[in-house]
């Protein structure tokens, strides 16, 4: 049952609708629709661009005219959406990007410091929520 469970855990993130767009949660449906486009006319030309959500310390995002496809569908469904919400990341100046640009990289450590000391930094129980 604990294979199951990891692995569940893992297509959630893997297989999120917006780290196969390269958008955080945050993307309205004309950014979806305006990257899906992009991703695919970049695919006809044989080539995948790389963004900042494209995390280092994660596997390479599987982008096909196929999983875009099945990307948007999942965004345009509000249950899965919600979904996929929930399991990525909402890229906020600071140290939300700092620790974006860090898994980036591949260094989770430093992503971590980061987002620790964004915490600390807030000022406001809202704000204090990631």
């Amino acid at each position: 049952m604990r294979d199951d469970t990891v692995s569940t855990t893992e297509r959630l993130v893997t297989g999120n609708a917006f780290r196969v767009l390269g958008l955080d949660r945050g993307a309205d449906t004309p950014a979806v629709l305006q990257r899906a486009g992009e991703l695919q006319a970049y695919l006809g030309v044989g080539h995948s661009p790389k963004y900042e959500l494209d995390i280092g310390a994660l596997s390479p995002a599987q982008r096909s005219i196929e999983t875009i496809g099945e990307a948007v569908q999942r965004l345009q469904d509000p249950r899965t959406r919600f979904i996929d919400e929930a399991t990525w990341f909402l890229v906020r100046p600071g140290p939300d990007a700092a620790a974006i640009r860090a898994l980036a990289e591949g260094s989770v450590r430093r992503a971590r410091g980061d987002c620790e000391a964004g915490i600390k930094a807030a000022t406001s129980p809202g704000e204090r929520l990631h």
